[in-house]
């Protein structure tokens, strides 16, 4: 599971979603939120919200830890589910199915806390089958405030920037734009995927 984070902004990190992402990050984001209450208050608490958050591999993925780490997170997720339902009902003319869990998943879980800092998370995107996933797969502190994670290739390679909108941008451009299904329904790709893409040489 992941968040392409390719703004800061939840609402236009939906529209600079390519279509294939749209309407998959709605299934992960309700099940990212339907965690955090699973973890944070216990599965009596979620049972209304649940998708299928009881399968513990899917607890501590960065993403995952990072939607349950404070209030700002967690709205900030719901901000961007929401957005994804109305880009996919943009590009789609269709409401997509996840979409009723919204209202449920609107409830903050109970214990989560509610007055720390909000961040963006600094993380690596899987970028190719050849790499080990201590390169591209970092942990949150216990106390959720940092990530720590090996960088294999230095502070210059363009998936280590400290700019968590830059490293997903160049993910965009460099790993997804190899995608036949890359596309935006009814928009215009994002200037900076445009301007990526020349300064890569791939158009």
């Amino acid at each position: 599971m992941n968040i392409f984070f390719l703004h800061s902004r939840p609402q236009l990190c939906a529209i600079y979603s390519m279509d294939i992402h749209v309407g998959k990050m709605i299934n992960e984001c309700c099940l990212m939120l339907s965690i955090a209450h699973y973890v944070l208050d216990g599965k009596e608490a979620c049972k209304y919200r649940v998708l299928w958050p009881d399968n513990p591999k899917y607890h501590n993925w960065t993403a995952t830890k990072w939607v349950r780490t404070n209030q700002k997170t967690y709205q900030w997720t719901i901000d961007y589910l929401k957005a994804l339902c109305q880009e996919y009902e943009y590009r789609t003319g269709k409401t997509h199915m996840s979409s009723r869990f919204i209202n449920a998943l609107r409830a903050l879980p109970d214990r989560i806390e509610k007055n720390r800092h909000s961040f963006l998370p600094q993380m690596y995107p899987a970028v190719g089958k050849n790499f080990s996933k201590k390169y591209w797969v970092p942990t949150l502190k216990e106390d959720g405030t940092q990530l720590t994670y090996e960088m294999p290739f230095g502070s210059g390679n363009i998936y280590s920037d400290w700019d968590t909108v830059a490293t997903y941008r160049n993910y965009y451009i460099y790993e997804k734009s190899k995608l036949k299904s890359a596309g935006w329904t009814k928009r215009q790709p994002p200037l900076w995927y445009l301007n990526g893409l020349k300064e890569a040489g791939h158009v």
